[in-house]
């Protein structure tokens, strides 16, 4: 028989080894899960910075003006700002990126008009973080870790994008579009649409065409009329007429509009009700929106915060993006956020007005059709309802009507992350 050998100390042993083991997966975790949040955070950074990168493309006015090549220049050169500082302002792992790369994919020096980036703009953000702070996976490698990402993303227009872009097209949907419905003709050119009826292509680009002409807005209700008596030809280019709005949709108004109702709510006031290209919308006839104190004069002053006194925000539309003021009665003047006469991004007063296509038959009680819209910045609202703005943008709905609308709160050409290629 033999003798048997001492096994004392050896579970100890087993104990160590497993130990080892043991920490070396928790600290591989731990550094796995440290790499994992850098690389969400890099990727939410690369996100904003893309989207903030479009929408500086589509407020430098490009869309509308999609073969000037000097403005693509420009607006790329703007959009590369606002995508790196944004970008900056993301930390990623408690840093800033170190390396943000920013292209255009869809931009081709020379070519076509239309061209793809003219109409829909595209931009990518890369981005690289470097130097990773690892707690545990320095004791096997003295190389630091990094993370990158990238996002794309685009301002959307379907004005002739069909011509550029495959695939059929994607009607836009604003939200909080104004009930001021326009005719497709250009005031200050006389037999020119705003957008072309057949294409949706913008009919007169650019700084040199509609975009900063001042519109004198007037109603197209005929006068001596309680309510409003549409002439039963088409309204005449500079009018208007009441667009029927859901009274169900939510309404977020200012103070002056929690009184108002009717026309007047839905001007001074977002009605969320979503207006689509391609379909048809009836008149408010119940409402006679011209003459002092009326429901023009009571909700436009009120939207664009011109009572009391005249302190709305000003806009200066050569200026690339339009270069807007506060005013007085800016709410966040009030609140103490900005002051009067400092420069903002956003106003009240910019809002979106729909077109109809005045070439169908018009009885003068609608229903009409939607086939566009204009941006436009309202400069003021006098005593008599007429309504004066500068355009800032222009948005055709396209030749196809049967995609999935594009959702937006108000932007003429909204913007969207989109599939790498």
């Amino acid at each position: 028989m033999h003798p048997r050998y001492p096994e004392s100390g050896q579970t100890i042993l087993l104990v160590a080894a497993s130990l080892v083991a043991i920490l070396a997966m928790a600290a591989l975790a731990i550094d796995v899960v440290t790499l994992y949040t850098a690389r969400s955070e890099a990727q939410r950074a690369a996100d904003a910075a893309a989207i903030a990168a479009a929408k500086m493309l589509a407020d430098t006015g490009l869309t509308t003006d999609p073969c000037n090549a000097a403005l693509a220049t420009t607006a790329q050169t703007l959009a590369t700002q606002q995508a790196t500082v944004v970008a900056q302002q993301n930390r990623v792992a408690g840093l800033a990126a170190q390396t943000i790369n920013v292209t255009f994919p869809n931009y081709s020096a020379g070519a076509g008009c239309p061209n793809a980036f003219g109409v829909n703009p595209q931009v990518t953000v890369n981005l690289q973080r470097t130097g990773l702070p690892t707690f545990f996976a320095r004791l096997w490698s003295s190389t630091l870790a990094s993370v990158s990402a990238s996002a794309t993303a685009e301002a959307y227009n379907p004005s002739n994008s069909s011509t550029v872009v495959a695939g059929p097209v994607a009607p836009v949907a604003p939200r909080c579009a104004k009930p001021l419905l326009l005719p497709n003709e250009d005031p200050n050119h006389a037999g020119q649409h705003f957008v072309d009826p057949t294409t949706g292509a913008i009919a007169n680009r650019g700084l040199s065409g509609v975009v900063n002409n001042l519109l004198t807005l007037t109603s197209g209700c005929q006068p001596g009329f309680p309510t409003c008596n549409v002439n039963p030809n088409p309204p005449a280019a500079g009018t208007y007429v009441p667009l029927m709005m859901s009274p169900s949709a939510l309404h977020i108004c200012p103070s002056c509009g929690s009184a108002l109702s009717g026309f007047a709510s839905d001007l001074a006031c977002c009605n969320a009700f979503a207006l689509q290209c391609g379909q048809q919308y009836n008149l408010d006839l119940s409402v006679d929106p011209d003459g002092a104190g009326g429901a023009a004069q009571t909700g436009g002053q009120c939207l664009i915060h011109q009572s009391p006194g005249n302190g709305q925000d000003t806009v200066d539309a050569t200026q690339i993006p339009p270069e807007i003021t506060a005013g007085d009665n800016n709410p966040f003047v009030a609140g103490g956020t900005v002051a009067a006469g400092d420069a903002i991004t956003n106003s009240d007063s910019i809002v979106m007005l729909p077109l109809f296509d005045d070439t169908i038959p018009f009885t003068g009680t609608g229903p009409v059709t939607i086939i566009g819209y204009l941006q436009v910045f309202i400069v003021d609202v006098d005593g008599t309802g007429t309504v004066h703005a500068r355009v800032l943008n222009v948005i055709g709905c396209g030749n196809s009507l049967t995609g999935p609308p594009v959702q937006g709160s108000g932007a003429s050409v909204p913007v969207r992350l989109i599939q790498q290629p």
